[in-house]
């Protein structure tokens, strides 16, 4: 098994990182400050990383994408359903 960061755009497979060379721990550490990123910027509708304020359009879509730590024997397949 290997270790990937899987990128969901609602519950489907959008992207990957991947395989890691680092262990799971190491990957959470890695994917909380981008996760914590996105959460502020939906709250706040205030992008930090890109200095402006966001439509409503792209809140939207920042809601519908999320990023875990998961480990697949291959590579996800883009457009395949979260397991």
């Amino acid at each position: 098994m290997s270790l990937w960061v899987v990128i969901y755009s609602a519950s489907v497979v959008g992207g990957s990182i991947g395989p890691l060379p680092y262990g799971m721990e190491e990957c959470i550490a890695k994917n909380a400050p981008m996760e914590a990123a996105r959460m502020q910027a939906i709250e706040t509708g205030y992008s930090e990383a890109e200095d402006r304020w966001l439509d409503a359009g792209e809140i939207k879509k920042l809601e519908a994408l999320s990023s875990r730590c998961e480990y697949h024997e291959t590579r996800p397949v883009i457009g395949s359903a979260a397991e």
